[in-house]
């Protein structure tokens, strides 16, 4: 990274529900994005990307629970929490959630949860894993 972004790089561990911490990294300012890692990975995968995307937004990153630098789960937990931690840990109020895989599932379930719509501004995912089957309820919703 260059000296201006790396002046303007955090690293945290951010308090989850339940207990244990999930790793964290913001650098940069401007509109915030936020970059989510598939299963069996971590953040790293986005080390590439990562100082390029500072130079112009407020990027974070963060290792889900379990991988990388985060702590394993003591009870069950929800991907959709975490990610709300971490956005609440840095003060972010609405970001551009992008995700790989598992990280496409986290951000498609935030924004399907309905609660936080107000919290994201776009999402864009790539080799999701999840589909939801023809005429399956989405979270949160009932079949009649």
């Amino acid at each position: 990274m260059n000296e201006s972004i790396e002046a303007r790089r955090f690293e945290d561990v951010v308090p989850v529900p339940g207990g244990g911490v999930v790793w964290a990294e913001r650098a940069g300012s401007g509109t915030p994005v936020v970059l989510l890692h598939g299963g069996g990975m971590d953040s790293r995968l986005w080390d590439s990307v990562f100082p390029a995307l500072a130079r112009r937004h407020t990027a974070i990153r963060f290792d889900a629970r379990g991988l990388g630098r985060s702590s394993l789960p003591a009870e069950l937990y929800w991907d959709v929490a975490d990610l709300l931690a971490a956005l609440d840990h840095f003060g972010i109020e609405r970001a551009a959630l992008v995700g790989l895989s598992l990280g496409g599932e986290t951000s498609l379930d935030f924004a399907l949860a309905g609660r936080w719509g107000d919290r994201f501004r776009s999402r864009r995912s790539a080799a999701r894993g999840w589909e939801r089957p023809s005429g399956a309820a989405l979270p949160g919703q009932r079949l009649v």
